[in-house]
């Protein structure tokens, strides 16, 4: 049993970017059955000192950018009647769970 894999960079602050990994999947495997939810940062800023602008920076990619690729894949799992959603905590700010 071999297992194969794709290497596509891609942005979760960026729909297109998105949008363009699901379409590289889809020619590489035919579908896309899984989503992990795992890309984010988190600034070691001591809480009262957190800047907006570094805040929503933090924001962006780990909340939106989840929004995001659920919206992008979850339609095609949709569509196909197929699929499964796993969120994971990496940044210790935002926690969801599948």
């Amino acid at each position: 049993m071999g297992c194969r894999s794709l290497a596509f960079p891609s942005d979760v602050t960026d729909r297109a970017s998105l949008d363009q990994l699901l379409q590289a999947t889809c020619r590489e495997f035919g579908s896309v059955d899984i989503l992990v939810n795992a890309a984010g940062f988190t600034k070691r800023t001591p809480t009262l000192d957190v800047s907006e602008s570094e805040w929503n920076g933090v924001l962006e990619p780990n909340l939106n950018g989840t929004l995001r690729a659920c919206q992008i894949f979850g339609r095609h799992m949709i569509e196909r009647q197929y699929g499964r959603d796993h969120k994971y905590c990496l940044t210790g700010l935002f926690c969801f769970s599948a």
